[in-house]
Parts: C-alpha cells; sequence; structure tokens
C-alpha cells in the first residue's frame, strides 16, 4: 500500500517510468519491502510500468460503486415502493452513464426514457452533488 502510494504521489511529477523507479527506491531506503524490492527490483518496475493504470483501477472502483447503487436502489425500491424503486434504478443508471461519457440523448434511448425526464435528473444531480439517492427523490418529487 506505501508503495503504491508512493508511486501515485510521484506519478503527478514524473513519468510513470520515473515513478515507478523513485518510488522502489524510497521504499527500500526506508526499509519497505526493502528485502522483496532488492530481489525483484527490475521485475518490480517492469509490472509497476506495464502494469499499473490509475485511470484503469478508477474506472473499476466507480464502476463497482455505481452498481451497488443500482442494486441498493433495486433494494430500496421493494422496501418502499415501486414507482421510487425504478426512479432510483433509473438514477443510478443515468449516473452511470453519465461516467461514461454518454450524452443525455444516448441515454434516454438507451434507457427509453423522455429526454426532458433526463435532463431534469442529471440538472438535480449537478445542483445537488452531495446529495444521496432518496434526498434527490424528494427534489424530484417536489
Amino acid at each position: 500500500m506505501i508503495f503504491v502510494e508512493k508511486v501515485r504521489k510521484y506519478r503527478k511529477l514524473l513519468s510513470l517510468e520515473q515513478a515507478v523507479e523513485r518510488a522502489v527506491t524510497e521504499c527500500m531506503d526506508e526499509d519497505v519491502l526493502a528485502d522483496f524490492l532488492r530481489k525483484n527490483r527490475a521485475e518490480v518496475i517492469k509490472v509497476g510500468i506495464y502494469e499499473y493504470n490509475e485511470e484503469l483501477h478508477i474506472q473499476m472502483e466507480r464502476d463497482e460503486a455505481m452498481e451497488a447503487g443500482f442494486q441498493r436502489g433495486i433494494e430500496e425500491g421493494k422496501a418502499e415502493g415501486k414507482a421510487e424503486g425504478i426512479w432510483l434504478q433509473r438514477l443510478c443508471l443515468i449516473r452511470k452513464q453519465l461516467s461514461k461519457g454518454q450524452s443525455l440523448e444516448e441515454i434516454a434511448d438507451l434507457l427509453d426514457m423522455d429526454l426532458q425526464k433526463v435532463q431534469e435528473i442529471c440538472s438535480l444531480i449537478s445542483k445537488n452533488p452531495n446529495a444521496g439517492d432518496g434526498e434527490l427523490y424528494e427534489l424530484y418529487q417536489s
């Protein structure tokens, strides 16, 4: 974990190769995985450069969070009523498609929704970025 944090920190300032190299050196100096890094330095650097992809990692985490939100929408829908559940499902799907860069028209088409409703939901999301799904539903209803 310390090694990955160092790579991320240095990646903001350096190329990926330089960031990995510096993180390896610094970890060895700080006695973090020092024996392992001394024995496997070349392999660690190679793997760090060719297999570490922070953007992919972030996108995977985002997709997992969206899927969890979608599942929560289903569960909340069962508990609180069909209309709200459907709305929460659509909210989660809209957020997921927005994160993938899809246009509002594409989202409306994909979800077989009226474009105006998709625009309203997206407007609520952008105006209330910290609101939870339930709060957004209440705002949408009012």
